[in-house]
């Protein structure tokens, strides 16, 4: 699978943008704050998935401006597919001509890996984080799991307001009892989802560290549940709800799991350095690629902003020589730290706009 051609229109700084890129390698290089992160994060919309940067939509139209309509044209290996997302007063998906309720149902058709500088807060940061890594995922491997989260949520919502409401009127527990059992079956099928999915992971995952590593070490990753199924979910819900009344949220339930990494059997979180914590989130989204590659039969397109500059030669050479076989975009402000990597195209970007471009 590869893009053949990007327009992107009134998206963020970009006023009008055409690009055709490489089958292969395309670095867009430039200073920063000139519209390189947004042309990935254009990208990444046609996978049906949130930005990786905001949940404000409206943030995507450009200052001064009362939309932006973006289009990509790609080949999935079998024939070409175009995508149209533009947003104005409403937003509008179309997926080969054919009007979308949502952007969530074009999940699947387009896949793409993204890896940006705030992934490297996947070790020490909150738990929301590695949840968020998961459910991206495994959103674009089963394009039904997008509607799992969005019923356990509205579940989750509705719980957290009979809580308040509780608290004055005991009258509510009886509801409060039929919202835990849905929430209960709901629950567990988000957490047997996320188990296999990392279950799948830690196979391939081990595998890229031990490479990366040298041998010299080796990473493991589990998933620390609420409950391990539907009986045991319900009954901590039960146990939990006088508290939960009183603290007036939820405390049982995948919105509250998290994934333990570990290396040599030590808490990464607690223990890895700043180089095991780059290794691990690298090994994680190579890992990422081929599992979605196995599932759905396509290779993704991967998308690293910024932070090959951050590596060393020999990690720079593991990440390329295993995505070598992919459509690759690579953004940086020194071109010089990417040019031995690749043949393919060049881009530069200013001010929104492709000022240079060259086929290497």
């Amino acid at each position: 699978m590869f893009i053949k051609e990007i327009k992107i229109e009134n998206f963020r700084n970009i006023e009008n943008l055409k690009m055709m890129p490489s089958e292969n390698v395309n670095v867009i290089f430039g200073k920063n704050a000139q519209g390189k992160t947004n042309i990935l994060e254009a990208i990444w919309l046609f996978c049906g998935a949130k930005s990786f940067r905001t949940y404000k939509e409206q943030e995507f139209i450009k200052l001064s401006s009362e939309y932006f309509k973006n289009e990509m044209i790609f080949f999935d290996g079998e024939r070409d597919n175009n995508i149209k997302i533009s947003l104005s007063q409403k937003k509008e998906v179309l997926y080969n001509g054919v009007k979308k309720k949502s952007a969530a149902e074009i999940a699947g058709n387009f896949t793409a890996v993204a890896f940006i500088p705030t992934d490297l807060m996947f070790i020490k940061g909150g738990p929301e984080i590695r949840r968020r890594f998961l459910d991206g995922v495994i959103c674009q491997i089963k394009p039904s799991y997008i509607s799992l989260l969005h019923k356990y949520n509205k579940i989750l919502s509705q719980r957290n307001a009979l809580l308040k409401d509780a608290y004055y009127n005991a009258d509510i527990y009886d509801l409060l009892d039929v919202y835990d059992r849905e929430m209960a079956k709901t629950g567990t099928k988000i957490i047997n989802e996320r188990k296999n999915y990392l279950y799948k992971l830690n196979e391939k995952a081990s595998s890229f560290y031990d490479g990366i590593s040298g041998g010299k070490e080796k990473m493991r990753c589990f998933y620390i549940s609420s409950a391990d199924d539907e009986n045991e979910f319900y009954e901590k819900l039960k146990e939990k709800r006088r508290e939960d009344i009183k603290q007036g949220f939820s405390s049982i339930g995948p919105q509250r799991d998290d994934i333990e990494v570990l290396i040599d059997e030590m808490s990464a979180k607690n223990y890895a350095s700043q180089g095991q914590q780059r290794s691990i989130i690298l090994t994680l989204k190579l890992a990422e690629g081929e599992i979605i590659y196995k599932e759905t039969g396509k290779k993704p397109i991967f998308l690293l902003d910024d932070v090959m500059s951050e590596l060393d030669e020999y990690r720079q050479d593991f990440i390329l020589n295993h995505v070598k076989e992919n459509q690759v975009f690579i953004t940086c402000c020194d071109i010089s730290s990417v040019l031995r990597l690749f043949s393919g195209k060049i881009f530069e970007i200013k001010e929104g706009k492709i000022v240079y471009q060259e086929d290497k």
